[in-house]
C-alpha cells in the first residue's frame, strides 16, 4: 500500500500527545517497531504494551486528520499560493 498524506492542524497534533512517526511491522518472529523522531534525535520502541499505546495515538491523529481529497487540495493551494 502507498502512502497516504493527510493535514492536521497544528493545534490538534499538540492536544493529541505524541503520535508515532512510523510504526514498522515485520514479518514474525520480529516484533513491530515504533519510531519517533525529534529536534535532538530518534527513538525506537519495541513492546506490545508501549507499541499499543503509539498505535492508539496514532489512530487517534488519523482520526483528527482532514481526508485524503480535503488534505490534497489544502496542499495545492498552499503549493500555488507560494
Amino acid at each position: 500500500m502507498g502512502a497516504r498524506l493527510r493535514v492536521l492542524a497544528q493545534r490538534r497534533r499538540r492536544a493529541l500527545g505524541q503520535a508515532p512517526d512510523r510504526i514498522v511491522r515485520f514479518r514474525s518472529p520480529w516484533p513491530t517497531v515504533v519510531v519517533t523522531e525529534n529536534v535532538v534525535g530518534g527513538q525506537f520502541v519495541e513492546g506490545t504494551e508501549h507499541v499499543e499505546l503509539f498505535e492508539a495515538a496514532f489512530d487517534r491523529t488519523v482520526a483528527a486528520a482532514l481526508p485524503v481529497d480535503q488534505s490534497r487540495e489544502i496542499i495545492k493551494k498552499t503549493m500555488e499560493s507560494d
